[in-house]
Order: structure tokens, then C-alpha cells, then sequence
């Protein structure tokens, strides 16, 4: 920060420290009366402890007097309290709507990033505002000097005051055991009561706040030592991503592609961090710009080099687009690129348009830097509402690939389309299951039907090691047909065809027995399966699951072995007394078990 404008942030304000002291524990208090979750203590704990979901309005205005709450908190002044207020409300307003938008059911993963860009837009906004409030006469943008030292002031705020909470809590709970020691234990009930709980975090985290706003001094020599010590990495950063870029002509990109999935996003996590170290060197201004020239041909090298990782991070997401299609995770992740290539642009920009002495680049790349962040709280802004829908993006390119088999029905993404694309995947999946070709329908139902990713995708691989051959199914009595029905269940199911094989004995039309069999002299247990009068198959009583592990080359042997039988027919069942006992290859496998069906 530099000496001009510490100089000019406002002096000791004690009424806004115990102003922000009631306004946090005033939220906390309101916090919980709105949201329906019943005291955490040791006395709750049973079955008298009821939890009850909070609903989306409840969830929607309990985030909007949060975040309301902590804007005014980082934002507020003497002069200008109506325009700080206007600008709290509308920072908690812009995430309160993609909270209540998620509902009370949990938020997927398009409303997680939709959050995101939510708080990234208020975050860019609040010192864009201070700065902006701040301007000299005359001027209609910030400056960049006091939007920068207020985007560094914030964060150091942020986990200072945070902090600050951690300590307030730690003397509350030692002072509570404290008095316990001596058969006192009001003060460690309190806290174990929800309204204290938020009452005191509230006001020690608004507290925190204005204590530390009110040090601006102390903020400002935190700010700057956290600078210096981020600057002091530049120069091992700079020279590590030199080398990379100049190793790539000679290995090629392939590499890239074959070593991790993850190329795009360490690429911009790369990327995040040369452009932190990079504004930590130049600082505010020229002379709050570290003056060691190692440092400064490090941040010269930092702004070169941004471009070409920019590069190859979007021809990374761009073939994974091309080869699997849209998702809102890869839309995401376009919409990162874009922001990274436009910062590794103007980056790269400031710093050539001085060849050959690269005079005034610092000053050129501030100035970019200043409207690109205006830019891009703009466009997290828009980001954060329904206005652009990525779930309904990706579902309708995803649709397209398999209406022109791009992409088969069964190496298609359905859970995907169930669980990543929010409600418009969930609606392609109806349509498809309502009027898609027989195997998309079958498959598109199926995603339907399924509770969590795991299940669909325990079906999917059980259809494939079938498909495969890599499950023996017989029958006793030999020979008798698997209605499709009974198949399906057996797959969704039961533990039979997640084993080597599978014997399905027909006790009755209406009954049948599912024996897994695993390479071991044992298998999982029977597993009834009967035909109710709807004429639809159901579990009698559904077997817990148990995967099967090949990890040697005696157990795949005795697996090849234990399929060859089973597909050969070498399966009986010989009585044993009052049950029945299966043979594969004239042995017996597993424990005797009774095969009449129970009385219904």
C-alpha cells in the first residue's frame, strides 16, 4: 500500500466496532430463528433430536442476511452510509438468489459454480466500490492503486478476522471448562445452545472486523508483507515455467495429454499463481513496485509465458470437448480459460507494446488489469443467474451427439445427464425414456430409476462384464429361458452377475434362486427372487454386496475354471438333509440351502 493512501483511510471509528459487534450477533440470532435446525448438545443427541430440512426461502434469506451483513462490515465509512448499505443489500440479494434458486434438496453441481461466480463478483465488486467511493473529483473509474490495495486489505481482513473467531471460541470453551472444573456448568451449557452459538459468532466475526478496520496501519503492514513474501517466489515460479515452455517444442504436447485428466486445471492453477506473484511485484504503483531487478525479470518473464500456457489450456479443453462433448463442468472450464487467456492477452500486450526497452509495461499492464476486473465481476455476475443455463447447454449438445451416434447408447454419459446437468438433463432424460429408440428408452428409464451415481454405474459395468463374457450364467433347470423382467432385476439387484458366475434355479414359475459364485469354494448366499401379482419381478430380501477383487494369477485361473463349468453345464443340486447342495464340476460349492419357496 502505498504512503499516499495509508495516509488517507479513515481514523478510529469505535461506534462502527460495537456497531458491527450488534449487527453480527443480531444476524446470528435472526440466523436461527429462521433455519429450522434443532440445538447440537450432548442432552439433544437421541431420539429426541429431530431435524427438519430448511426450505429454499429460509435458506435463500438466511444467506442474504449473511452476506449482507459481511459486506456492510468490509464496506462501510462514515461518509456514504446509504450507498454502503445499497451495496451490502445488493451483494447478499446476487447470493441469496442462487441459494434459494438450489432448493432445499442439496445444490448440484451447476449451482455449486453458479455460487461460486456469486461470491467471485461481490468479492471483485467490494473493493471496485471502495476504490470507487474514493475517487478524486472529476474521475468516473476507480483508480488502480486504491481498487488493488483494497482487493489485498479485504483478503487480509478476511482470514484475520476469521482468526479472530478462532481465538473468541477457544476462550469461550476454556473459560466453560474452566467453571466446570469447580461444578459449574452453566456457561458450557450456553454454549452448547444453537441462539448462543450464532449469537457469538456473529458478533465476534462483525467485532473482529471492525477492530481490524479500525488498525488500518496494522492491516497495511500485513498487506505488505504478505506481498514481499509472495514476490520472493516469483523468480523460482518464472524460471520453472520458462523452462516448461522451452521443454515443449522438443517433447510435444502429447505428454500433456497422456500423464493426467487434470492438464487444464493445473494449467490454470498455474496460471492463478504467476498472476498473483506477478501484481505482487508491481505492486500499486512504480514506487511501490519492489525495486530488485531479479524481481522485476521475473515478473517480465511471468507476463511472457501466461500466453502460451493459455494456449495449451484451451487445446486441452477443446479436445476434451471435441472428443466427449459438452458438460457444464467443461463450460465451466471454457469460461476460465477465456478469463485466463484474456489476463495472459493483456499481460502479454503491456509488455511488448515497449519493445524495445519495454518502458512503462507496469504502468499498461495495471491499467489492464483494472478493466478486466471490472469485466469479469460483470460476466460472474451474469454467470450467477439462470439467465445462461450450462445444464441446459450441455444436455442439448450432449442429445445431438447421440441422436447422430457420435457417441452409442451404451458408452453414452447417462448418469451424467442425471446428476451433472441439473433439470434440463433430468427432462432429456424423460423425453428419451417417453420417445427414444428401445435401447435409449431402456437406458434412459434406468437413470431415472437410479438414487445415486454408484448404482447406475454399479448396472452399467454388470451389463458390461455380461456383454463381455465375463459372467457364466446356467440355469436349472437347464435350459430355461431368463425373462428380461427377472434379468434387469438380477442386474439392479442382486450380487449375481458382480461374481464369476451365476446360477439361477427355477423353483417355481413365480420363484426363482440367484446363486453368485466368486472363485473361492463359497458363494455370496441365495437371493429369492419372486413374480407378485402385477406380474413384475421383486426381491425377496435384497443381499448386501460384496465386489469381487482379482488380484493374483491362481484366482483368475480358478475363475476361468469355475465359468467354463458353469457355461458346460457341470452344475447339480444333490439333496442333503431337509436342504439341497450345488456341485460344479462333481464338487460341491457353498453351504447346503433350501430351495422350496416360502409361503406367501
Amino acid at each position: 500500500m502505498s504512503e499516499d493512501h495509508a495516509s488517507s483511510s479513515p481514523g478510529s471509528w469505535p461506534a462502527r466496532i460495537w456497531g458491527l459487534a450488534l449487527l453480527g450477533g443480531g444476524i446470528g440470532v435472526a440466523i436461527h430463528f429462521i433455519l429450522p435446525v434443532p440445538s447440537i448438545s450432548t442432552e439433544s443427541y437421541g431420539a429426541a433430536a429431530v431435524w427438519q430440512a430448511p426450505t429454499p426461502t429460509q435458506l435463500a434469506l438466511a444467506t442474504f442476511l449473511g452476506v449482507a451483513g459481511l459486506a456492510l462490515g468490509y464496506v462501510v465509512e462514515r461518509r456514504g452510509e446509504a450507498l454502503s448499505l445499497g451495496f451490502a443489500l445488493l451483494a447478499g440479494a446476487v447470493t441469496a438468489q442462487v441459494v434459494g434458486q438450489a432448493g432445499a434438496g442439496g445444490m448440484e453441481s451447476t449451482e455449486v459454480w453458479r455460487l461460486v461466480c456469486a461470491c467471485l463478483a461481490v468479492a471483485i465488486a467490494a473493493p471496485l466500490f471502495q476504490a470507487w467511493r474514493e475517487r478524486p473529483a472529476g474521475r468516473r473509474l476507480p483508480e488502480y492503486a486504491a481498487a488493488h490495495d483494497h482487493a489485498w486489505t479485504n483478503l487480509v481482513l478476511w482470514f484475520a478476522s476469521f482468526a479472530f473467531l478462532g481465538i473468541v471460541w477457544a476462550l469461550a470453551f476454556l473459560l466453560g471448562a474452566l467453571f466446570d472444573l469447580i461444578g459449574i456448568d452453566l456457561l458450557r451449557k450456553l454454549l452448547e445452545r444453537q441462539i448462543v452459538e450464532f449469537s457469538l459468532t456473529g458478533a465476534a466475526l462483525w467485532a473482529g472486523i471492525g477492530l481490524l478496520r479500525d488498525r488500518s496501519g496494522l492491516l497495511g503492514s500485513l498487506r505488505r508483507v504478505i506481498s514481499t513474501v509472495l514476490a520472493v517466489l516469483a523468480p523460482v515460479l518464472a524460471a520453472g515455467l520458462l523452462l516448461f515452455v522451452l521443454a515443449l517444442p522438443f517433447t510435444g504436447l502429447a505428454p500433456l495429454w497422456a500423464a493426467t485428466r487434470s492438464t487444464t486445471p493445473i494449467l490454470l492453477s498455474v496460471m492463478a499463481g504467476a498472476l498473483i506473484l506477478l501484481n505482487a511485484v508491481i505492486g500499486d504503483s512504480d514506487a511501490d513496485a519492489l525495486p530488485s531487478p531479479l524481481l522485476r525479470r521475473a515478473a517480465m518473464v511471468l507476463a511472457a509465458v501466461l500466453l502460451p500456457l493459455a494456449g495449451i489450456a484451451a487445446l486441452s479443453v477443446g479436445i476434451r470437448v471435441d472428443e466427449h462433448g459438452l458438460t457444464p463442468d467443461r463450460l465451466w472450464a471454457i469460461t476460465f480459460v477465456i478469463i485466463a487467456t484474456a489476463y495472459a492477452a493483456a499481460a502479454a500486450a503491456a509488455l511488448f507494446r515497449g519493445l524495445p526497452r519495454l518502458a512503462g509495461w507496469q504502468d499498461r499492464l495495471r491499467g489492464g488489469n483494472l478493466v478486466l476486473a471490472m469485466l469479469v465481476c460483470g460476466s460472474a455476475l451474469l454467470l450467477s443467474t439462470p439467465l445462461i443455463d450450462f445444464g441446459a447447454i450441455s444436455a442439448r449438445n450432449q442429445l445431438a451427439r447421440l441422436a447422430r451416434g457420435a457417441v452409442p447408447p451404451d458408452r453414452f454419459d447417462w448418469a451424467a445427464l442425471r446428476f451433472d446437468f441439473g433439470d434440463p438433463g433430468r427432462a432429456a432424460l424423460r423425453r428419451l425414456a417417453a420417445t427414444g429408440a428401445p435401447a435409449v428408452r431402456e437406458r434412459a428409464a434406468a437413470a431415472l430409476k437410479a438414487e445415486n451415481r454408484y448404482v447406475l454405474a454399479q448396472r452399467d459395468d454388470r451389463q458390461r462384464r455380461i456383454a463381455q463374457g465375463e459372467v457364466a450364467i446356467a440355469t436349472l433347470p437347464a435350459g430355461r429361458p431368463v425373462p428380461p423382467a427377472l434379468r434387469d432385476i438380477l442386474v439392479r439387484e442382486s450380487d449375481c452377475f458382480a461374481q464369476v458366475a451365476c446360477v439361477l434355479v427355477f423353483e417355481a414359475a413365480d420363484s426363482v434362486l440367484a446363486l453368485p459364485l466368486d472363485d473361492r469354494e463359497f458363494f455370496g448366499g441365495p437371493t429369492r427372487f419372486q413374480l407378485d401379482k402385477t406380474g413384475a419381478w421383486r426381491n425377496a430380501a435384497a443381499p448386501e454386496l460384496a465386489p469381487t477383487f482379482r488380484t493374483d494369477a491362481a484366482r483368475l485361473e480358478r475363475e476361468a475354471k469355475l465359468r467354463a463349468a458353469v457355461r458346460a453345464g457341470r452344475i447339480e443340486l444333490r439333496p442333503a438333509p431337509s436342504r439341497q447342495q450345488l456341485y460344479v464340476d462333481g464338487k460341491p460349492l457353498g453351504s447346503a440351502f433350501e430351495t422350496n419357496p416360502p409361503a406367501r
